[in-house]
């Protein structure tokens, strides 16, 4: 099914940045994680990229000096539910529930969360963009998924990453396994690289980015 056909069918969500401004967003989901989210912190530090992670609420509670760091360099923190389980066949009721647990997690942390919000596996149903809009939530979806959430080839996964580039990509990742370490210390900067010839810059996902 095309981006397109996506877009004009569930237009609730948001499936690409918009078009013409050569950028993209890097999302990580999952975290936090005291390893891999500080790990991913010194790479993108050092690359000089924001980016967007999409938090798993019960993951917050003992983070807050990581999630503090996070807010503090320009990243964007949202919203991946509380428990990372289908929400799918949520009832509203328990949608809600999950994603203010979720919000009240974060900001007990110290930090501000934009309003986005991400289904964990990418499952969801048409009811579940009404009542995101009913709260005043934008559900956020990917263009290019790499799978880096299994074990692959370093030159496997980068092929991966490239061939997301395009204008407008919101290129999901995920902040959560330790075997992704070769991802974020070669992978990563190969594609930022790539990308930066190629004339694209990196943005956060966030209330400007769709003005």
């Amino acid at each position: 099914m095309t981006l397109r056909l996506l877009d004009s069918l569930f237009p609730q969500w948001v499936w690409r940045l918009p078009e013409g401004k050569r950028q993209i967003a890097l999302t990580f989901d999952d975290g936090p994680n005291q390893t891999t989210t500080a790990t991913l912190l010194n790479v993108l530090k050092e690359l000089h990229v924001k980016a967007t992670f999409f938090l798993v609420g019960e993951k917050v509670a003992g983070n807050s000096t990581i999630l503090g760091r996070a807010a503090e360099e320009g990243h964007v923190l949202a919203n991946h539910g509380y428990h990372h389980s289908s929400h799918a066949w949520h009832s509203r009721a328990r949608l809600r529930e999950s994603i203010e647990k979720t919000e009240r997690a974060i900001a007990g942390s110290g930090v501000r969360s934009a309003h986005l919000f991400r289904p964990p596996y990418g499952f969801f149903l048409p009811r579940m963009g009404r009542e995101l809009k009913r709260l005043g939530y934008r559900g956020i979806m990917w263009t290019a998924h790499v799978c880096d959430w299994k074990p692959l080839a370093s030159g496997t996964q980068e092929a991966k990453v490239r061939r997301a580039l395009s204008d407008g990509s919101i290129i999901l990742l995920h902040d959560a396994h330790t075997f992704q370490s070769t991802i974020l210390t070669v992978t990563l900067p190969h594609l930022v690289d790539d990308a930066r010839r190629q004339g694209f810059q990196f943005v956060t996902i966030n209330e400007e980015t769709f003005s």
